[in-house]
């Protein structure tokens, strides 16, 4: 396939490197020239397996045909590639945010062919601008959110593989749902207290935030508290050694996806969420310090 993925973060360089092993015809699309010029020198470097993937990279503005395209751009930035996307995509679109504030954005976006979400459970580094880790094996669930995706089996069968897992499944929201709650829960905490995932579990004062955390999302999105928890656990087991995207985005000075995570939750909740609030109000705390900063 003609893959496309926008984006040169951590997830947009593991998702190109193993659709490239795969054989893919990749194209990555960034922002600065600087990101272009050394992924078409040097490739993407898959960290621990020391691979090097050469492909194609552009800038966005550059997008051609391809039959499948990744956006793979935090939150807050996808309005600026809509112009883009409805101006030179054909292809089906497939956005790979964290939480759910984007939902309403993408559903909107007026364009003839399927879009979709994606959510990636993959722990991933990005160590310089054509370099990432992979640091937790996970997999990829996509599901349709407006239109109607063809040849889906064939998609799927040419995606999916031992190594990067690629499934397509009927619910949007359940997938959606089920990683908002893991978001809401390890995100916050781990970017309040700058520690890696697995501190949530063997500091007992984090894990009972932890747990209060859990319990609100779940409540707001109609899930399983019980379920869901047990889920946090093996996730937070699983990835460990971990820094979470918005832990770094804090240690960094940068905007986090807060707002698209707890932000979310708030402003769909008709009840008072005393600790989503404490954890929205001290994350946006945290990027008000980094912009003075």
């Amino acid at each position: 396939m003609d893959i496309g993925i926008i984006g040169g973060g951590a997830v947009g360089l593991l998702t190109a490197a193993y659709f490239a092993k795969e054989n893919h015809r990749v194209t990555i699309y960034v922002n600065r020239e600087s990101q272009m010029t050394l992924i078409r020198k040097q490739g993407i470097i898959l960290l621990p397996l020391q691979e090097s993937f050469y492909i194609e990279a552009r800038l966005v503005s550059e997008l051609k045909r391809e039959d499948l395209l990744f956006i793979g751009v935090k939150q807050y930035h996808l309005e600026e590639v809509f112009p883009v996307l409805q101006e030179k995509s054909g292809a089906p679109l497939v956005f790979m945010q964290n939480g759910m504030g984007h939902i309403p954005l993408i559903s909107g976006l007026d364009v003839p062919q399927a879009i979709l979400t994606a959510v990636t459970e993959h722990g991933a580094v990005k160590m310089a601008d054509n370099k990432v880790e992979h640091t937790g094996m996970g997999n990829m669930k996509m599901a349709v959110v407006k239109g109607e995706l063809k040849n889906e089996r064939d998609v799927q069968s040419a995606l999916d593989r031992d190594w990067f897992p690629v499934e397509i499944v009927e619910s949007w929201f359940s997938i959606m749902a089920e990683k908002l709650v893991v978001n809401a829960v390890i995100n916050p905490l781990t970017a309040i207290f700058q520690v890696e995932n697995g501190m949530i579990l063997t500091n007992p004062h984090l894990a009972v935030l932890a747990k209060r955390l859990c319990a609100e999302a779940s409540g707001v999105l109609g899930l399983d508290e019980k379920k869901q928890w047990i889920r946090v656990l093996e996730i937070i087991e699983k990835t460990g050694a971990n820094h979470s995207s918005m832990k770094k985005d804090i240690q960094l000075g940068r905007k986090t996806e807060i707002d698209g995570i707890s932000g979310y939750l708030l402003s769909q909740s008709s009840v008072y969420l005393p600790y989503t609030t404490f954890a929205y109000q001290s994350v946006k705390a945290l990027e008000s310090k980094g912009e003075r900063g």
